[in-house]
């Protein structure tokens, strides 16, 4: 049987391999909020902290399911905790502990493209406001970070959005970096649904159905005309 352009067959197959592609597109969309690890390593995630003087990062203490704080600081903190629908993260205090970022960390167990969607915004409870920076960035690329929100305000930031390619071992990390002044610098990071756009993948799929149907009607008439 020969197969062409305007076959059921070859309409059935583009139809599905595009399809499938642009489900397989999406595929790797990290979720930090939902897939917030239990313990260190669940889901590939890891809570954190980081001293820049010394390019180091440590895992903090595992508190409790979902919260980890340092034992280290008679205030908690750094800190990296999923409360509700949002992570909080709270950096090293000024000027006892400054130079400690909160971490969470992504690490990839397989290549690929990993998509990721977050906001970030004040969350101190006393009201005060707080003064942090915050990044993201790949590995241990804290200097040249992908993207950057600074004096993170009451109001939520611009939604960060982004794909980055790791390898198995490779690592994304959303960072909370203390401001100037350190104090209530509880910060909050928002999951933010990512929106595929598969209009033009949809119109291109129904674009090769209709086609394939217009040139099989198109052959079935003039079947049709020559009885």
């Amino acid at each position: 049987m020969q197969i062409t352009r305007s076959s059921p067959i070859y309409v059935a197959f583009t139809v599905a391999l595009v399809l499938g592609a642009s489900l397989s597109a999406f595929a790797a969309v990290l979720n930090p909020v939902a897939d917030f690890p239990a313990s260190q390593g669940d889901s590939g995630y890891w809570a954190q902290y980081l001293i820049p003087s010394m390019g180091e990062f440590f895992n903090l203490p595992m508190q409790a399911h979902y919260a980890f704080v340092s034992t280290e600081s008679p205030w908690g903190i750094p800190k990296v905790a999923k409360s509700g629908a949002a992570i909080l993260m709270h950096p090293g205090l000024e000027p006892f502990n400054a130079d400690q970022w909160a971490i969470l960390t992504f690490k990839a167990s397989v290549e690929d493209d990993y998509s990721f969607s977050v906001q970030f915004a004040d969350a101190d409870p006393n009201g005060f406001g707080c003064t942090t920076n915050a990044v993201v960035f790949k590995n241990d690329a804290f200097n040249a970070p992908l993207f950057e929100v600074r004096s993170v305000s009451k109001t939520e930031s611009p939604v960060i959005s982004g794909t980055v390619h790791l390898a198995p071992g490779e690592m994304l990390r959303f960072g909370i970096a203390p401001g100037a002044e350190g104090y209530n610098d509880t910060t909050r990071l928002s999951q933010v649904a990512m929106t595929p756009e598969p209009g033009s993948i949809l119109a291109l799929a129904m674009g090769l159905a209709g086609g394939g149907l217009a040139g099989l009607r198109g052959r079935r008439m003039g079947r049709a005309g020559d009885v």
